[in-house]
């Protein structure tokens, strides 16, 4: 799995380098820039030519800071490999400090083409020069902006945004913050991003990842177990990690031996939700499953299902306080069961509400909960924290918002730190669903999901990831396992229905006639 750094971490990760092992900056800065010069040849290289027209240029746009000293050393490397450059410096050459104030000496010695875009007209001077420029480089600002852009900086910005060149940005887009994804007021948009050392936490979520463009990741030099001595704030899950998470499959096994399912769903209207989390289910492994529904839907339920027993969970017109009625009724339920996926579909009113609280917080399966299961335990994170057995909750942003008082647009703006604090405060699990699914657990630890697609944002859809969460759960896989194998292979579901389609059209329940094709091609990487 590919390490995810804040630029915190990656500056502990530059000092560590340097203090410990004794390699110079000037040293990592050489690597970096020549290891993005190779990305940058490949990508001319690459580029449509017209018979007789001169060689492309490249135009690489420096800072006065190490990004800026990132952007010298790239420019040596393109020249001294016979290809047309021109360096904009964006701050006078006095303002340019440290390794790259070297660096910049020594384009200078080399004679290569300056051009100072600093002074008054600068910024138009620039954009006027761009448009000529085949491929344009952003040397700007690095991961340690973390202010908005305005005055001249912005202008820069603007006019590489408007340059017609393939863009290729030096360790993160300028104008992106390196932690969230976010941009700083303007930011450049990307078609190539070269980071160095270790993938930054902002270029694996969205909008980051739609802003860096394509992403290459090129080392510094340092030795490989600095990665392990300074450590990492997320991980990027991948085909070849999943698989380890994936319960075994014995020959000789039986549906006992793969675990029984409880799903706690459904309610007028709303049966649909228990029947395809039931289908989920059922076709990530579990060995049994059984729907226990409110008595006005138990038998609409049981005429669409097959391989699924549907009991009744509460009565029509059930009391909320009657506790003892419903202790045994609960008791008789969840005997023989192995996990427990709750929520989808089950409605809001008192009596239903009033048993997902009391199942929440004393049955001793480990349990996944979404939907109405997350609305009856907002501003209840006691129920969760105390709860005997593992427990995974799987919001969409607008679900946590609800469940920690923010706003929607708060937590999309920090996706990953809203996941974490919320897993930490509530002990559990926590997968927040959407574009590049966070998953976090009590401990801190961070993993992103890179699969999915558009065509996945349709109702029914978070049913089914529940369903493949629970079926895990069922098979006792562990809960962060769970959460993260269920996230990676409902989103490989949905990108193996969608394809030689743009998602439009695409229904929750073509996600689970894949489900075991997925299964199938994972457990091939074991």
């Amino acid at each position: 799995m590919e390490l995810l750094v804040t630029r915190a971490r990656m500056r502990r990760y530059d000092a560590v380098a340097q203090e410990k092992y004794g390699i110079d900056g000037l040293v990592l800065m050489e690597n970096a820039g020549r290891g993005a010069a190779e990305v940058i040849r490949t990508l001319v290289e690459g580029l449509p030519r017209r018979p007789r027209a001169a060689a492309p240029r490249i135009g690489i746009v420096c800072g006065p800071g190490n990004n800026g000293g990132d952007g010298f050393v790239v420019a040596r490397h393109l020249s001294n490999a016979g290809l047309r450059v021109l360096v904009y410096l964006t701050a006078p050459a006095e303002r340019v400090g440290g390794d790259a104030a070297r660096n910049l000496a020594v384009v200078r010695a080399m004679g290569l083409d300056l051009v100072d875009v600093s002074g008054d007209g600068g910024s138009a001077a620039l954009r006027r020069a761009l448009a000529h420029d085949a491929v344009v480089v952003d040397g700007l600002f690095g991961t340690g902006l973390d202010r908005e852009v305005t005055g001249r900086p912005r202008e820069v910005i603007e006019a590489m945004n408007a340059a017609p060149g393939t863009k290729v940005a030096l360790d993160v887009p300028s104008g992106l913050d390196a932690d969230s994804g976010r941009p700083l007021g303007v930011c450049v948009h990307a078609d190539h991003t070269v980071t160095f050392g270790h993938l930054k936490l902002g270029l694996a979520v969205y909008p980051g990842l739609e802003l860096a463009g394509t992403v290459h990741v090129t080392g510094i030099g340092a030795p490989e177990a600095l990665g392990r001595e300074v450590g990492f704030d997320a991980l990027l899950l991948d085909a070849e990690a999943v698989p380890a998470m994936l319960p075994a499959r014995p020959r000789d096994g039986h549906k006992g031996t793969f675990g029984h399912l409880l799903v706690v769903a459904g309610s007028r209207g709303k049966s649909g939700a228990a029947v395809m989390t039931a289908q989920a289910g059922v076709r990530t492994g579990a060995g049994l499953v059984t729907i226990a529904a409110t008595g006005d839907v138990r038998a609409s339920i049981e005429a669409r299902v097959r391989e699924t027993m549907v009991e009744e969970l509460i009565s029509n017109g059930s009391a909320p306080g009657d506790e003892k009625a419903f202790e045994a009724r609960w008791n008789v339920l969840a005997r023989g069961k192995t996990a427990v996926a709750l929520g989808p579909g089950c409605g809001t009113d008192e009596a239903i509400t009033a048993a997902i609280r009391r199942i929440v917080a004393g049955a001793k399966l480990p349990m996944v909960v979404d939907a109405d299961g997350l609305n009856a335990l907002a501003e209840r994170p006691d129920l969760v924290r105390t709860a005997p057995a593992p427990r995974i909750l799987t919001p969409h942003p607008g679900e946590m918002a609800r469940l920690i008082g923010a706003t929607t647009a708060d937590v999309q703006a920090d996706r990953i730190g809203t996941a974490r604090r919320v897993a930490a405060d509530w002990n559990a699990v926590v997968v927040l669903k959407g574009a590049r699914t966070v998953i976090a657990a009590p401990d801190g630890r961070v993993f992103v999901n890179p699969t999915g697609n558009p065509g996945m944002a349709s109702g029914g859809s978070g049913d089914v990831l529940t369903g493949i969460i629970g079926g895990l759960l069922a098979q006792r896989v562990d809960a962060l396992d769970a959460a993260c194998a269920g996230a990676f292979v409902h989103g490989g579901a949905g990108d193996e229905a969608a394809e030689g389609t743009d998602g439009r059209g695409l229904a929750a329940r073509d996600l689970i006639a894949h489900l075991p094709r997925v299964l199938r091609r994972l457990a091939s990487h074991l």
